[in-house]
């Protein structure tokens, strides 16, 4: 599936909420036919338990400067990622200050 805008968006949230309710399979087929942003895609991998996946989907939404980046530090869909120190490099290149890092 090609498309932009906010359907991609929406489409990998239904990939997410699938993902998180167990219902991998059927997450991971809606995941391989959308061109979500990267950002979505991580969230989705994260909810698959699919950790490497996410963070180089991670690192891609950074490259991009995709605007979800901002809400790493509180948006509970990575709260999975947090104790990989991967996470903590991650917040780091996006340029979050130190005391933000570790507020969590």
């Amino acid at each position: 599936m090609s498309a932009s805008g906010e359907r991609p968006r929406g489409l990998a949230t239904l990939a997410w909420a699938l993902a998180a309710g167990g219902r991998k399979d059927e997450a991971r087929a809606l995941l391989r036919g959308l061109e979500a942003p990267a950002f979505s895609a991580a969230l989705v991998h994260a909810a698959l338990g699919e950790t490497d996946d996410a963070f180089a989907a991670l690192g891609r939404a950074v490259d991009r400067r995709e605007d979800a980046v901002v809400s790493l530090l509180v948006n509970p869909r990575v709260d999975s990622l947090r104790g990989d120190a991967r996470f903590d490099a991650l917040l780091r290149r996006v340029g979050f200050p130190k005391r933000a890092r570790t507020a969590e």
